[in-house]
C-alpha cells in the first residue's frame, strides 16, 4: 500500500503537525510506503522518515511566511483572514505545482490529507478518481466560522470519501458547514508518541537504576519540604491557551509552596514575558523559555512534577496525555475531546483533574468577570495535584496501562484496520 501524505503547514510545532509526523511513523512500520507533502520555512528542518516534497515560504515566489490555521502560530506565520488574494493564488498554484509533480513520479493508492481547508479542497478536486482521508483537527473549522467567506472556496470538501477527527464535537459542525452525510465522519482522536513519551529513564540524566530508586524512595516518603516543586506548561504562549491565568494562579500556589518553580515552554516575545511577570506579581518562580523538539519537551515533563493545560479552546489537548505517558499528574481545563479520548477509567483515576472553564465568547475569550473565579480554582486543582507528588503518590500501573492505548501505535493500527 502507498499513501501520499498532505499537510499544509509545518510537520512539526504544533498538534496537527505532531499528527501527520507520527502517523508517518506509524504506517512506516506497518509496512505501508509513504509519500509526505508539507510546508516549510527557515530556521525549520523537516526530518521525516519517506519521499518528501515541501512547498517552501518566505522565498521569492512565496515572500510571506506560511498560513497558519491558528491566528497564532507557535513560529512565523501568515493569517489566512490577513491574506490577498494575489498570496492565496500563489499559495495555492505552489501547492499545485508540488501536487503535479508527485501524480507525475509517483502511483498511489490514497490520500491523507489535514484539515478541512483550501489544500485539501485543491487535493480533491486534482484526484478525482482516488480515494481521500481527511482529518479535521478543530482549527479549520474554527477558521471558517470566524471567517466564513472562505465557506465559499471549499466547495470540494463535500466530495471526501472519509472524515476523521478529533473531537466528537466537531462532528455535527462538519455535517453543517459541509453537508456531509454523518456515516463518512469518524470520531478518531490523536495520539501519544510512545517511543518518547513515556516513564523510561531520561538518558542524559539519572541512570535507570537510580531513578528507579528514586521511585521507591517516593512511593514510601514524602517528598523533602526543601525539594523543588516544578508546573509544567507546553505550547503557543498566547491569551486563548490560558496561560496568563495560569500567570496569576503562581502567587496563590506560592502561598502554600514557596519552593515552587512554574515553566511556561512556548515561543513569547519580550512584552509578552513582562506581561505575565506582572500577573505572577513578580515572582522569580516563573520562568519562560522555548523547546526546540518534542526529546526535549519529553525531557521537560519527565522532569516536572504536575503538567497544566489551562487554555480556553482545544480540539483534543494532546500534550495533556503525553504527560500523563510520562507518569505525571495533570490539571486541564474542561476539555470535552481530551474526556472523551481517555475514558472513564482515567478521567476519575485522579490522575488528572479538569477545571471548570469561565463563560467564553468567541470560540477562545472568557468573559474578563470570571477570570478571577478561573484562576482560583486553577490553582487550586494545581495544589491538590502537588500535595499528591510531596505525599510521594504516583500514578499506578493499572491507569498506566489505560493511558497507553493511546499511544500512535495504537490509533494508526486503527486507522490502518479501518481504511483495509
Amino acid at each position: 500500500m502507498k499513501i501520499l501524505h498532505v499537510l499544509q503547514q509545518l510537520p512539526m510545532k504544533t498538534g496537527s503537525g505532531v499528527y501527520f509526523s507520527n502517523l508517518i511513523d506509524e504506517f512506516n512500520k506497518l509496512g505501508v510506503e509513504n509519500i509526505a507533502l508539507y510546508a516549510i520555512e527557515s530556521p525549520y528542518k523537516a526530518d521525516l522518515n519517506c519521499k518528501s516534497y515541501e512547498v517552501e515560504f518566505n522565498t521569492p515566489k512565496l515572500p510571506f511566511p506560511i498560513p497558519g490555521m491558528s491566528d497564532i502560530m507557535p513560529y512565523e506565520s501568515t493569517r489566512f483572514s490577513d491574506a490577498t488574494r494575489a498570496m492565496l493564488d500563489d499559495y495555492l498554484a505552489a501547492f499545485e505545482n508540488r501536487l503535479t509533480k508527485i501524480k507525475e513520479e509517483h502511483d498511489f493508492d490514497m490520500i491523507f490529507c489535514h484539515h478541512l481547508f483550501l489544500v485539501t479542497d485543491l487535493v480533491r478536486r486534482l484526484f478525482p478518481d482516488k480515494k481521500i482521508y481527511a482529518f479535521s483537527h478543530g482549527t479549520d473549522l474554527r477558521q471558517v466560522d470566524r471567517y466564513p467567506g472562505f465557506l465559499k472556496s471549499l466547495t470540494a470538501i463535500k466530495d471526501l470519501d472519509h472524515i476523521f477527527t478529533v473531537n466528537p464535537k466537531n462532528i455535527d459542525e462538519i455535517i453543517k458547514l459541509f453537508d456531509i452525510d454523518r456515516d463518512k465522519i469518524t470520531n478518531i482522536g490523536g495520539g501519544f508518541n510512545q517511543n518518547i513519551f513515556n516513564d523510561d529513564y531520561i538518558k542524559d540524566g539519572l541512570e535507570k537504576n537510580e531513578k528507579n530508586e528514586k521511585n521507591e524512595k517516593n512511593e514510601k516518603n514524602e517528598k523533602d519540604d526543601k525539594d523543588e516543586l516544578k508546573i509544567i506548561y507546553a505550547g503557543k504562549i498566547s491569551p486563548s491557551k490560558g496561560v496568563h491565568a495560569l500567570a496569576m494562579a503562581l502567587p496563590i500556589i506560592e502561598e502554600k509552596y514557596p519552593n515552587v518553580k512554574m515553566h511556561l515552554i512556548g515561543a513569547a516575545d519580550d512584552e509578552t514575558k513582562e506581561e505575565l511577570s506582572r500577573e505572577a506579581e513578580g515572582s522569580s518562580n516563573l520562568l519562560v523559555y522555548n523547546s526546540q523538539t518534542q526529546e526535549s519537551m519529553a525531557k521537560i515533563l519527565k522532569e516536572g512534577d504536575v503538567f497544566v493545560l489551562p487554555s480556553y479552546f482545544e480540539a483534543l489537548g494532546l500534550i495533556a496525555i503525553e504527560a500523563l505517558a510520562c507518569r505525571k499528574f495533570v490539571v486541564t481545563s474542561d476539555i470535552e475531546g481530551l474526556k472523551n479520548q481517555l475514558g472513564e477509567v482515567v478521567n476519575n483515576s485522579g490522575a488528572i483533574i479538569y477545571t471548570k472553564l469561565p463563560r467564553i465568547y468567541d470560540l477562545d475569550k472568557p468573559y474578563e468577570e470570571d477570570i478571577k473565579d478561573y484562576v482560583e480554582r486553577l490553582a487550586e486543582n494545581i495544589i491538590a495535584q502537588l500535595d499528591k507528588v510531596v505525599r510521594g503518590e504516583i500514578i499506578s500501573d493499572e491507569i498506566m496501562k489505560e493511558i497507553d492505548k493511546n499511544s500512535w501505535q495504537a490509533l494508526a493500527k486503527k486507522i490502518y484496520d479501518m481504511i483495509n
